[in-house]
């Protein structure tokens, strides 16, 4: 009897155990098997950089010296020919105005004039001296290799003096020969201008740096894990356009790619090849831009493992610590393998669905629930994990923010002008500017998610916008 009884207890005490021991073992989720890449649509940047006329004035009256023509001319069959020398009398002055460049040039006129009268040749032995105005148009447009290329013509030639000439007998007015002589001269004078003020600004400079600068790395972070920002230029277009009377302002539109590189993988490289000038068409100044952010599950798994390695859980008497993290994708979101020591021993599978806080510009995990798979006694009490620190912690290092992406946005724009370089001084102002996300996918490497921010910009650029040499050119 004793026996029995003693064998009764025994197996009921071993049931105890076995029942205590009892090992639970949830299925992990299942990762997914999605092996793609999110394409990035072309971001389109707007860069408006102002020239100021009033300088643009000041370098072409720096640059435009001295005498511009010299040249005997025959004027008739009848043996009537006339010299003639043009000087800049004055300063030049620009005015802008519906896409047209006009300016007023005055100048100084010193001409001889020889005529033939009755088998008589006459001729003034001290030059005419006299004063005119030359009225001149130009349309700016560019050559195949965004070189400005200046198309002037004369609109009109204002008298300040008229050129009289008094030789023995005769009296003669020479308004008509000189305004006929300067609009046969047309073609060699005119050149000579437009291709002094097609080098004052040297576009093609500008546009190369542009292009170049656009896409170098800009570093988002300064602590961590080190994040860049790196466009590759695809396609530029641009055009000269009428923003008002005190400026040219050049409208430059870029296509890039863009996207963040992570610490550790290859920076991309440029796209070095300038492509041909190309007339931007339409008035868009916005800037509508595309980031590619690709978080690959190995680098989660570093960041996560350096932060919560060794993280102590606790509550209510129990604690724990976090070993090590394991993200993975799922088809329905992320998943975390977390193995922990302690009070509990095991694994802890977490899911999580990625959600972004448009307020905040964050990405974060919500939704967190898990399973534990362990043969601790304490699981059946491990209700204590479920709502206090653990899903909390692993939620905050989970959140991403990408305040410091939308602050790197206008870098973009900043460095492609040169900071200093194209302008010594960067007026840039960002209206606006707005980041929301596109579309996402889990793959079995990494979390993609695109993200588009819209805005406007604006930059003035100051002082040294205008190349050229130092010193002064005189044309003769």
């Amino acid at each position: 009897m004793r026996l029995k009884t003693f064998s009764f207890i025994g197996c009921v005490l071993m049931l105890m155990a076995l029942s205590s021991c009892q090992r639970v073992k949830p299925k992990p989720p299942i990762a997914t098997t999605l092996d793609s890449t999110l394409v990035i649509p072309l971001s389109t940047i707007n860069i408006p950089i102002d020239y100021e006329v009033v300088k643009l004035q000041e370098m072409v009256n720096t640059k435009i010296k001295g005498t511009f023509l010299r040249h005997w001319m025959k004027l008739n069959n009848k043996g009537d020919s006339l010299y003639i020398e043009l000087e800049k009398r004055a300063n030049i002055t620009l005015t802008w105005d519906k896409r047209t460049l006009s300016y007023s040039f005055p100048l100084n006129v010193s001409a001889k004039f020889k005529k033939s009268f009755a088998g008589i040749r006459f001729k003034n032995e001290q030059p005419i001296q006299t004063e005119l105005t030359i009225h001149l148009s130009t349309e700016l447009g560019f050559d195949n290799q965004w070189n400005l290329k200046p198309q002037s013509t004369i609109r009109g030639i204002e008298w300040i003096k008229d050129p009289k000439l008094k030789v023995a007998f005769l009296n003669i007015n020479l308004r008509k020969v000189v305004e006929n002589a300067i609009r046969r001269e047309e073609k060699n004078l005119l050149p000579k201008l437009d291709e002094v003020f097609g080098k004052l600004i040297d576009t093609r400079k500008v546009v190369s740096k542009i292009w170049m600068d656009l896409q170098k790395p800009i570093r988002i972070n300064k602590k961590g894990m080190q994040v860049w920002l790196k466009a590759e230029a695809q396609n530029i277009s641009a055009r000269l356009t009428d923003t008002g009377p005190e400026l040219i302002t050049l409208d430059v539109e870029l296509k890039a790619l863009v996207q963040t590189i992570l610490e550790g993988e290859p920076i991309p490289p440029s796209n070095t090849k300038l492509p041909a000038f190309k007339r931007k068409e339409g008035e868009d100044d916005s800037l509508n831009i595309f980031v590619l952010v690709k978080i690959p599950f190995t680098k989660a798994d570093e960041f996560l493992n350096k932060t919560l390695h060794n993280k102590t859980l606790s509550a209510k008497g129990y604690s724990t610590a976090i070993k090590n993290l394991e993200v993975y994708g799922t088809n329905k979101g992320l998943a975390l393998k977390v193995k922990v020591r302690g009070d509990i021993d095991g694994q802890l599978f977490i899911n999580a669905v990625p959600e972004y806080d448009t307020l905040r510009a964050r990405i974060y995990a919500k939704d967190l629930n898990f399973d534990i798979d362990s043969e601790s006694a304490l699981v059946n009490s491990a209700n204590w994990l479920l709502h206090d620190d653990a899903l909390d912690i692993i939620e905050k290092e989970m959140s991403h923010n990408l305040q410091p992406y939308i602050d790197a946005l206008p870098e973009l724009i900043v460095q492609a002008v040169g900071k200093g370089n194209v302008g010594e001084k960067i007026d840039l102002t960002i209206d606006e500017l707005t980041l929301k996300p596109l579309h996402h996918i889990i793959t079995i490497h990494d979390f993609q998610i695109i993200f588009q921010a819209n805005g406007n910009a604006s930059i003035g650029l100051k002082q040294k916008v205008f190349a050229g040499q130092k010193k002064k050119v005189s044309q003769h």
